[in-house]
């Protein structure tokens, strides 16, 4: 591990935007005054002008572009530049030079070859042109896989890194030659905000490395590093994104899992705690919120009119797929503040809140004519109702009233109104048994989209539904023949159900009858 003492003041990147170009030479100036040790100064503005005027302006600092492209010079003409500027700064000058990356040179319209056979070409070739054009300041390379790492070490004075793996990298310098161990010199860029404002500084942050990985490189490059299973999230992302639907996952039940999230097929990333290992958070191309942040039907309702407003104005360009789990558990303000979970009040929130705007936002946003398609889909926790006559069933009724049911453009009712109706499927291998699916009695009460409606049974597995015949099962048992041995070892297992808590006696009534 790196140590360093409280005077330490690492390097500085700086950037020279248009427009805030004077203002960057005053804060490289205050950078300097304040024992920075250095400054970084990226291909972006116009960099080699930027490194010009650093050479006037500050006396003591180091500096170095990191990187310039050397697709976008030509070699004399970069040797020539680099020579002027180590000149002018008194030797404190130094060159990082790469290759870029695929995405970027292809929008310029800028013809590239072979990143590590280009480099060296360059490189020798400006320094065939150091007689003629003045003393070169030191050359670094920029620096991600082992084999650019090596030529470095072969041709250049140092390698740069941007966002690299502290692990990964501590296994490729080791490689470095011992030859050059002292006198090379080496940097990783790493993007950080500073700021009070926490959210704020993420936000910045995240934008940032959105950018970064978006490049099949630095994907490559982080999957080489042992993080396959992040860049395949990270590639699903990109896909999903793709599709222009954003997942918004609203958990108020507050039995959510991410495992299952996962297995069912979620990509998503566990953010780690460095110093304790912990999982402390999840990330992915969705937006997620629970109780910790909406405790209230209110606070629900706010904060999607918030996304929906966003979407309006633009902001937030996507379809948006709201995930609600569950209606019934969650209370509404009055309900919070008289310390009382009145069903009445809770259900006169979700009429005003989502009976009034949200549920018809959501319903106008699906016709052709709008730009966006939102979709909102809600579970909701169901109770029975005295029979309304001493001869009919009991009724099924909707925790927090009707609103959304009448709503809805479709309905599915999963069990009984008097009993679960389900029934657990057991894997069962030697003598140890587990819960391999539950079958359910499945219902469609509502349909808006074509209009049928029917009843019948589904098998629920932790990967998901599947059909309720033996083809179905064995198709599933086949995919996940990993996942099953993992828990009931090698070899064939058998699936036996258990039919104790279903009751085909129990007629499946009309769940909703009309109010007059």
């Amino acid at each position: 591990m790196l140590k360093v003492d409280a005077s330490f003041r690492p390097a500085l990147s700086i950037v020279a935007s248009p427009t805030k170009r004077r203002a960057i030479l005053e804060l490289a100036v205050e950078a300097e005054n304040k024992g920075i040790s250095g400054l970084a100064c990226p291909s972006l503005g116009g960099t080699m002008g930027l490194c010009v005027s650093l050479a006037h302006v500050t006396s003591r600092i180091n500096y170095w572009t990191s990187i310039q492209p050397i697709y976008y010079s030509h070699p004399v003409e970069m040797a020539n530049t680099a020579s002027h500027i180590n000149e002018m700064s008194d030797g404190r000058f130094r060159l990082g030079l790469g290759v870029s990356h695929g995405p970027v040179t292809d929008r310029l319209g800028v013809e590239t070859g072979k990143p590590l056979a280009d480099t060296a070409a360059y490189v020798a070739a400006m320094r065939a042109n150091e007689r003629f054009g003045g003393q070169l300041p030191p050359i670094y390379l920029a620096t991600l896989r082992n084999k650019m790492l090596q030529l470095s070490t072969e041709i250049s004075e140092g390698a740069i890194w941007a966002n690299a793996s502290l692990s990964h990298m501590s296994k490729q310098l080791s490689e470095v030659p011992n030859a050059v161990r002292d006198d090379f010199f080496l940097a990783n860029m790493i993007p950080t905000v500073i700021d009070d404002d926490v959210e704020a500084a993420r936000a910045v942050n995240r934008r940032t490395l959105i950018g970064y990985v978006s490049l099949p490189n630095y994907r490559n490059y982080w999957r080489a590093a042992g993080y396959v299973e992040e860049m395949d999230a990270i590639e699903a992302a990109i896909e999903a994104q793709k599709t222009n639907v954003l997942p918004v996952i609203i958990i108020t039940e507050m039995k959510h899992d991410w495992n299952h999230w996962k297995t069912m097929g979620f990509e998503i990333d566990d953010v780690v705690d460095t110093d304790t290992g912990e999982i402390v958070d999840q990330t992915g191309f969705f937006i997620y919120r629970d109780r910790s942040s909406l405790n209230s039907i209110e606070d629900i309702a706010a904060f999607m009119i918030d996304l929906l407003t966003e979407q309006k104005k633009d902001n937030l360009p996507y379809d948006l797929l709201f995930i609600w789990d569950s209606v019934g558990s969650i209370p509404c303000d009055m309900s919070i503040n008289q310390g009382k979970n009145n069903p009445m009040w809770n259900a006169g929130a979700i009429a005003t809140q989502f009976g009034n705007f949200i549920n018809q936002q959501i319903v106008m946003s699906r016709k052709e004519s709008s730009k966006y398609t939102n979709t909102l889909f809600i579970v909701n926790k169901v109770g029975v109702a005295p029979a309304l006559t001493p001869m009919s069933q009991p009724r099924m009724t909707n925790k927090g009233g009707d609103t959304f049911y009448y709503d809805v453009s479709l309905c599915l009712t999963f069990g009984n109104v008097t009993n679960a109706g389900t029934s657990k499927i057991n894997a069962v291998k030697d003598k140890k048994k587990v819960e391999f699916a539950l079958r359910t009695k499945i219902a469609c009460d509502k349909n808006h989209i074509n209009g049928i409606t029917t009843m019948g049974t589904i098998i629920s597995t932790v990967h998901g539904f599947i059909k309720d015949d033996p083809n179905a099962v064995k198709k599933y048992k086949d995919a996940h023949v990993k996942e099953w041995a993992d828990i009931l070892g090698q070899g064939n297992y058998s699936v036996q159900e258990d039919t104790s808590e279903w009751d085909e006696k129990v007629a499946t009534p009309d769940l909703f009858e009309t109010e007059d």
